[in-house]
């Protein structure tokens, strides 16, 4: 009987190394640390690539063929009824915890995932993998699975091509071809990956292209490997040593490279380096003290490789759907993890491992009595599994009706005092406005807004806004794809209006203009203000050097020089950053290109931008409450503030605090009154722009930037 080609033995260092890379994606996904966890996903790359190619070429080796059929029915066995089952799994939740919009666009994410196409989906669908700005995909982790799996499906072709002139060639040649030709392609990738990553960040991420080249240098390393396994112990200390210096590599990557360093290129290249030496290492005799990892390695390490498929597909559904629905807290991580690994331990040993050991593509004398020993030894499995499983669903499901039966509450507020009062007095507008929000924290339920959850969730909300809303005209300004010249036709208010002012900045600034906008175009305004702002291209940002906004940079400065405006308005994004000297070269850069406009305008204005907030896209769910979308000011929000105050005090111009208009008490709602404050995390509704644009020009009034 010819059955299946199994492996012999298993490689417990490659084990561990799976391990550690489940263990980085889940932790820096669910924590945000270590910052370089997700590389965890390039370690899995180069370990398949390695371990596919050494497959089939040990197949070439003995059968003198790659038996294409074969090998894509092992592959859709392995890796596709897991998948499906962790698809099904997520939507079907998804229909009991999300909006519709958001079930239909993951519904759309589960058909990609199934067609092995999610990399594509989420690439052209303009996802940034690092980005919050919308609702986070339960499935966006498949895009690595459609990766590999488009891998699987051209790779074992090339070889068979590889393999047949190599053996036209004949003698050593046919090494060098298949060498040569494993390089080329590895090497193209990794040209491909260095070009898409310095236009087109986010596309690169997913591309399947920018990729194969971390596959392809596991290839490589398969090619090699019968060389590696035959250098004799005593020669070996070198390449153990290696081994150890790349698992320092893995780690150190792990640890020191954020999101904000370009990958797949270049900076993919030191855990793909790293996992080449440590794999390189353990290639050859099955000796323990051969492995680059000096210690035993415990069997709880080799388990967690061995279900590490089952939970890398798990984890992320689990985190969405948790922080949708208890919000984003160190309270989901324990639950989070004890779901992650109770689902995956009954995937792994109920599903994965009775397919895995199944006969399926058996042909030959005895299968009846194979398949019948499996299925006596699965019923087995079942019977000791299944009850567990129930137990834990049951659990899951009472702690589930438990948090829905008691959601957020909202936050206890001081009383307001006489002071209050008199504020209120000097401040009309700012103390209507703070009323509603105070009112609004005190919600417990969600009231009826304008526009609908269901309108500011869709995915298509910002493009309709540019295209079809009344402030369309504003935002078409901010999005031009480029342009070295400010646009007349982004001139608002009278034209003959004695007053002019420019508005500056990357989308915080396109979307509050809409209240400034406002302003001008009331009856009988003095002022008229050109709006040259730009999506993504903050002013100052020592980080993106694109062409499109260095060009946008310096036609902003060139028109500011020429016209001499009264009023300059500076909005930029607040991020959150941990590396203290990157925020030192950012204030650095930003102090350049402020003190460089103001000497051409008789007023700064640092505009704070609104307070980042939950993105309303994950925290409101068919049982959340205004509470579960309530965010606090950061710590990196005010450190930018306070920055950016004393800059502008320095050069004699205004810092205009925006908590007063969006927040209270340093709490800020999603809805203030029926109005949703942002249609993601931190950029305004129109609705919003135009809510607090009267508060707005009060302050702008009583700072004297009007006058």
């Amino acid at each position: 009987m010819k059955q299946r080609q199994s492996v012999t033995h298993r490689r417990r260092d490659i084990q561990a190394l799976r391990a550690l890379a489940v263990s980085a994606v889940f932790a820096n996904h669910l924590t945000d640390r270590p910052a370089g966890g997700f590389l965890g996903v390039d370690v899995f790359f180069v370990v398949s690539g390695f371990l596919i190619t050494g497959l089939l070429l040990r197949e070439h080796r003995t059968t003198g063929r790659i038996a294409l059929v074969a090998f894509a029915i092992r592959r859709i066995v392995r890796l596709a009824p897991a998948a499906f089952l962790v698809l099904l799994a997520t939507v079907a939740l998804s229909v009991f915890v999300f909006s519709p919009s958001r079930l239909a666009s993951i519904s759309v994410d589960a058909v990609w995932a199934a067609l092995a196409a999610a990399n594509w989906r989420f690439s052209t669908d303009g996802t940034d993998y690092f980005a919050a700005a919308w609702a986070i995909s339960p499935l966006q982790h498949y895009w690595s699975l459609a990766v590999e799996e488009q891998f699987y499906l051209v790779w074992p072709l090339l070889l068979v091509l590889l393999l047949f002139v190599g053996g036209r060639v004949g003698g050593r040649g046919r090494g060098a071809i298949l060498v040569l030709g494993i390089a080329a392609v590895t090497l193209g990738s990794f040209v491909v990956a260095l070009d898409l990553t310095a236009d087109h960040p986010s596309e690169a991420y997913f591309s399947t292209f920018a990729r194969v080249w971390e596959l392809g240098a596991g290839a490589l390393l398969a090619v090699v490997a019968p060389c590696l396994a035959r250098i004799p112990h005593f020669a070996r200390l070198p390449l153990r040593l290696a081994g150890l210096a790349g698992l320092a590599g893995i780690l150190a990557s792990f640890l020191l490279i954020p999101a904000s360093f370009p990958v797949p290129g270049p900076w993919s290249l030191a855990p793909v380096a790293a996992t080449i030496l440590v794999i390189a290492a353990g290639t050859g005799r099955d000796s323990a003290p051969l492995r680059p990892i000096p210690l035993r390695i415990d069997q709880g390490v080799v388990a967690l490789g061995d279900m590490s498929y089952s939970l890398y597909l798990w984890h992320f559904p689990v985190i969405v759907l948790l922080e949708s629905s208890m919000g984003r807290s160190v309270w989901i991580i324990l639950p989070a993890t004890a779901l992650t690994f109770a689902l995956s331990l009954a995937t792994y040993r109920l599903v994965e491992r009775p397919l895995i050991a199944s006969p399926i593509g058996s042909v030959g004398r005895g299968v009846k009595s194979t398949w019948r020993d499996w299925r006596r030894s699965v019923r087995a499995t079942y019977r000791r599994g299944l009850p567990i499983v129930a137990a834990g669903v049951t659990i899951v499901a009472t702690a589930a009706g438990l948090f829905i039966a008691h959601p957020p509450q909202p936050p206890t507020l001081p009383e307001q005092t006489a002071s209050d009062a008199a504020l209120a007095q000097r401040e009309p507008e700012r103390a209507v406005l703070r009323d509603r929000i105070i009112a609004s924290l005190r919600e417990s339920t969600w009231p009826d807004v304008k526009p609908s959850m269901e309108t500011i969730l869709a995915n298509s909300y910002a493009t309709d806004l540019i295209n079809g809303s009344p402030e369309g005209k504003y935002y078409r300004c901010s999005t031009k794809t480029s342009g070295s010249e400010v646009s007349p036709d982004c001139l608002f208010g009278p034209r003959n209006a004695p007053r002019l002012a420019f508005v500056l900045g990357d989308s915080m600034a396109a979307f509050e203009f809409p209240g400034l906008g406002q302003f001008v175009e009331a009856s009988g305004s003095k002022w008229k203000i050109q709006n040259a702002s730009k999506v993504s291209c903050p002013i100052g940002d020592n980080t993106d050097t694109s062409e499109e906004c260095l060009k946008h940079r310096a036609a902003v400065e060139k028109a500011i020089r020429a016209t001499h405006p009264d009023v300059v308005f500076i909005s930029n994004i607040y991020g959150d950053s941990n590396d203290p000297e990157k925020e030192r070269a950012s204030h650095r850069a930003i102090a350049g290109a402020v003190s460089r406009i103001a000497r051409y305008t008789e007023k700064i204005v640092l505009l704070a931008p609104p307070p980042s907030q939950n993105n309303i896209r994950n925290c409101f769910t068919r049982f959340s409450t205004p509470s579960s979308c309530l965010s606090r000011v950061t710590d990196g929000w005010k450190a930018r503030a306070r920055f950016e105050s004393a800059l502008a005090r320095s050069l004699g111009g205004v810092w205009i605090d925006s908590r007063p208009l969006y927040c209270a008490y340093d709490l800020c709602p999603a809805i203030i009154g029926t109005t949703p404050v942002r249609y993601d995390f931190n950029h305004l509704t129109p609705e919003a722009a135009h809510l607090t644009s009267p508060a707005l020009i009060e302050t702008l009034n009583d700072a004297g930037v009007l006058d």
